[in-house]
């Protein structure tokens, strides 16, 4: 079984955020429980274009919800997503239907996790069932945060009132997790 890797940009956008919501103290509370990532951050050594093993990314994720709560996982998920895709690509998305957007969920999840993959079970105008495969050793949250995402991409894009559910796994432990986006 091959190791998942992450893209920097989920470490650079989560701390992104992270530095925006909380006060220097909490940051630092943050960092000091992630004995792996914390000094990388610091360091600023994680760059967005370079890959990563998902354990510092796990140590990040329950360090912030330790410190912030659960809510943070929801906020990273939204503001890194809006972030990340800049305006122009924002306008070009606009321009597609909310399920030609959601068919490039695979591609684009491709872009940010290496062994980890979306599937595509079934999809209509108002409606896209998928899975997330083969991310070993995930988190719950982690997973929550992908999905979440998901839902923002197509929401930047012509999508209105994403709604989403874990139809199964998702749990901590799981490699697997299938859910449903449905958008009016």
């Amino acid at each position: 079984m091959s190791e998942v890797m992450m893209k920097g940009q989920w470490f650079t956008s989560a701390m992104m955020v992270l530095e925006n919501a909380c006060t220097a103290e909490q940051l630092e509370q943050i960092l000091e429980r992630c004995p792996t990532a914390g000094p990388l951050l610091r360091r600023k050594e994680i760059v967005a274009s370079g890959w990563y093993q998902l354990a510092p990314y796990i140590e990040l994720h329950r360090a912030m919800i330790k410190v912030m709560g659960p809510i943070i996982v929801e906020r990273v998920a939204r503001e890194g997503t809006t972030h990340d895709v800049k305006s122009i690509f924002r306008f070009v998305l606009k321009m597609f239907s909310t399920r030609s957007v959601a068919s490039l969920g695979p591609r684009m999840f491709g872009t940010y996790c290496k062994v980890a993959h979306v599937v595509v079970l079934s999809s209509d105008d108002n409606h896209i069932e998928s899975e997330i495969r083969d991310f070993h050793g995930c988190i719950a949250t982690i997973f929550e945060e992908a999905i979440i995402s998901s839902a923002t991409f197509l929401a930047l894009g012509s999508g209105k009132n994403v709604q989403w559910k874990i139809i199964s796994g998702g749990k901590d432990g799981d490699s697997t997790v299938r859910f449903d986006m449905t958008w009016p």
